[in-house]
């Protein structure tokens, strides 16, 4: 586990770090003694105090006991200090402007084909990360990762890709400026307010002030909060969120925390990172992911939020060209679609035939309830787990997305499989033929190795069979928007330079079109897309328009 990385370095060091370890004590051995004890405290502790017994043999106790200082010298050393006073930024080295033809050729001559795409506007210098893609790609076909069909889409994706990273997509950089000192302004507001709330003023940052703060000075609950290496109480997000409700200054850390990782990550690198156009561009990896999917980096424009009051803002920066408009197409709950054209669950595949809010129809099963007489909690605990479903949801997660009581998540849960039975057999027999066969695929044919499911270790094998229930459904919708990609741009011709598909965030497409065409070329991709393949159930897609990102809205003309 990466939190006894720690205690394994501690015994075995790590010669690349000039971490000396214990002598004589492999990778072997030091994993099967974190694994037996825990940590090297207990380890140790154990040593001591004659407990170990015979789960240690005797020549090995005699040098752990003589090499003690230095393994916890080495636990130390391997140890990341995420306390260190650190003021500067990595966004205050960024530069504002560059020659980018000279540094595409110094990346180019010392073959830094990654860093040579993300480098805006220098043309046709990413051949070779072209080269080192389709290397990738004709691996992982001899591997058996990809059937031939997906072999040839993911080839074919590859100049589509590049041309999308090449055309960017254009911001408003005097908005961002603006909205970058409102950001600041706000974070001056609520540091203020955390500090009168805490009674003392304290770096918000610092994960050791903040725990100090929180369960010291204010004194609140610390039952089934992780700790640190360190062993101090973590206030990583996940725990505090199980602070929620416990005290006012907790609501206000989070709201702190959305806004500095929006002003940091996007507000204020975005401006710089743009091209003399005002274009943004970044780099889209089509291997990163086992299941298929795409992923944006450098900046990564497939993470910013479309929730929130400060993640639509950001949204609002991203603009379309004089005369043309942003034209987003959206393939509606396609997850759902696919799992129940996979299960073959009649009842599901109905709501989807019938065109009804699946949610609500969800809700109206399992609660037992007409469908108007579904009240919003009721489908908002039906959409958690509509989806929580796929990602192989237990109780204890389903119960914290709804905010319920565990038994009755339980309760929920079992209701909806009675209700749903097919996609419960679907889950089974997934998991099933990933233990037999060791692998599970996508309807096209892209594998996914799970070696684990066959594990000894319950967390192991649990995490693999979630993988291996999830694979099928998003891998297969990967496959389908890549497909959808690769025919849009075969089959859609655009007047020169009257239009552009700008990016992919993972079940949408975002185009750029000139006002003249906007309506007859959307009536084209969305077609295509929602025609990509033929599933028991039908396919839609969204189709919405506007002058920025965060303010399209749907081309009712096309309905």
């Amino acid at each position: 586990l990466p939190s006894q990385m720690k205690d394994y370095k501690g015994l075995r060091g790590d010669p690349s770090d000039n971490i000396p370890g214990v002598l004589g004590v492999g990778e072997k051995t030091a994993v099967l003694l974190v694994k037996e004890f825990g940590s090297l405290e207990q380890l140790y502790e154990a040593l001591e105090s004659g407990s170990a017994g015979d789960r240690v043999k005797p020549k090995l106790k005699e040098k752990l006991i003589q090499e003690k200082s230095k393994a916890f010298l080495s636990k130390e050393l391997g140890t990341i200090d995420q306390d260190a006073p650190i003021t500067w930024k990595l966004t205050d080295a960024a530069w504002e402007s560059f020659n980018r033809e000279e540094v595409a050729k110094l990346l180019s001559r010392f073959e830094f084909g990654s860093l040579l795409s993300r480098v805006p506007g220098v043309g046709q210098e990413g051949a070779r990360q072209d080269d080192t893609t389709q290397e990738k790609i004709e691996q992982l076909y001899r591997d058996q990762v990809l059937s031939k069909e997906v072999y040839e889409l993911e080839k074919n994706l590859i100049p589509i890709l590049r041309a999308m990273e090449k055309t960017g997509i254009k911001i408003d950089k005097p908005y961002f400026q603006k909205l970058s000192q409102e950001m600041e302004d706000e974070l001056g507001l609520l540091k203020t307010k955390i500090h009168e709330q805490a009674g003392k003023e304290f770096n918000i940052n610092s994960t050791q002030q903040l725990s100090e703060v929180l369960f010291h000075d204010l004194e609140l609950p610390v039952k089934g909060l992780k700790k640190t290496p360190k062993g101090v109480i973590s206030t990583a997000s996940p725990e505090l969120e199980k602070l929620r409700g416990a005290h006012p200054i907790v609501e206000e850390i989070f709201k702190h925390r959305e806004i500095q990782k929006l002003l940091t990550t996007y507000a204020k690198p975005l401006p710089r990172l743009a091209d003399e156009k005002d274009r943004v561009h970044t780099h889209f990896d089509q291997l990163g992911a086992a299941t298929g999917r795409l992923s944006s980096s450098n900046p990564n424009l497939q993470n910013i939020p479309n929730q929130g009051e400060w993640g639509k803002r950001i949204r609002r920066g991203f603009i379309a060209e004089q005369g043309f408009s942003l034209v987003s197409f959206d393939y509606s709950q396609m997850e759902l679609r696919i799992a129940a054209h996979l299960s073959q669950d009649e009842q599901m595949s109905a709501f989807f035939r019938e065109g009804a809010d699946i949610h609500q129809m969800t809700a109206s099963t399992v609660f037992g309830v007409a469908a108007k007489e579904v009240t919003p909690e009721m489908r908002f605990r039906a959409k958690a787990l509509n989806f929580g479903v796929l990602y192989g949801m237990g109780a204890q997660g389903f119960a914290k997305s709804a905010g319920i009581p565990v038994d009755e998540a339980r309760d929920f849960i079992e209701q909806y499989f009675v209700r749903f039975p097919k996609v419960f057999e679907f889950m089974e027999q997934t998991k099933e033929f990933a233990r037999s066969h060791g692998y599970v695929e996508t309807m096209f044919g892209r594998r996914r190795y799970l070696p684990e499911v066959n594990s000894s270790t319950p967390s192991l094998r649990a995490q693999a069979e979630r993988m291996a229930v999830n694979h099928p459904i998003q891998g297969s919708l990967a496959d389908m928007v890549k497909m959808a990609m690769v025919k849009i741009q075969e089959s859609v011709t655009l007047p020169d330079a009257r239009g552009a598909m700008l990016l992919q965030i993972h079940d949408e497409l975002l185009f750029e079109i000139a006002d003249g065409i906007v309506e007859e070329t959307s009536r084209l991709v969305k077609e295509l897309m929602e025609k990509i393949v033929e599933l028991r159930v039908p396919l839609r897609v969204d189709v919405k328009k506007g002058k920025n990102w965060a303010d399209v809205e749907k081309i009712l003309a096309l309905w």
